[in-house]
């Protein structure tokens, strides 16, 4: 992993990971990049295409003022229930819709929310562990290999708080 600054709206790379609570709430990075989108991220939210469960996920393509091809809205569920189980929920489905994209490097910004009773090796560790298990094949006991699709660099945001 690499650890990325900046705002999400200029992130250059195959795919964004952006956060969204249930209800609708958009955390800071994804709304600077809705912002910079002029609020198609809220609209898709606010259409009801998109709930911001934990684990929940929606592939937007081509969203215009964003600096990637592809957003992949991730829902983290309530707010005030965000505890390391639905951090982990929402890493694991954010990274499988991403092993079923055809991007090759993703910007996540999964991790710039907190959950409760975590500290940052924790958080480390559940997002590297987050990120190998979509994308591991066990081969052993068949005839060829099955083809790679795992998802080369990423980059992580830290938390701004």
């Amino acid at each position: 992993f690499q650890v990325t600054t900046g705002p999400a709206s200029r992130q250059r790379s195959g795919c964004l990971l952006l956060p969204v609570y249930s209800g609708g709430t958009l955390p800071p990075a994804t709304a600077e990049a809705d912002r910079a989108a002029d609020g198609a991220i809220r609209a898709v939210v606010k259409g009801g295409d998109f709930r911001g469960d934990a684990g929940e996920t929606l592939l937007l393509p081509k969203v215009a003022g964003l600096a990637c091809p592809r957003v992949i809205l991730v829902g983290l569920g309530d707010p005030n229930r965000f505890d390391r189980r639905a951090f982990r929920k929402a890493l694991r489905a954010g990274y499988a819709a991403l092993a079923r994209g055809s991007a090759t490097e993703a910007a996540s910004f999964l991790g710039t929310e907190v959950p409760r009773g975590t500290d940052a090796c924790r958080r480390a560790r559940v997002a590297g562990e987050a990120r190998i298990e979509p994308s591991h094949r066990f081969t052993e006991l068949k005839g060829k290999p099955a083809p790679d699709g795992a998802v080369r660099p990423n980059s992580l945001a830290p938390p701004t708080r």
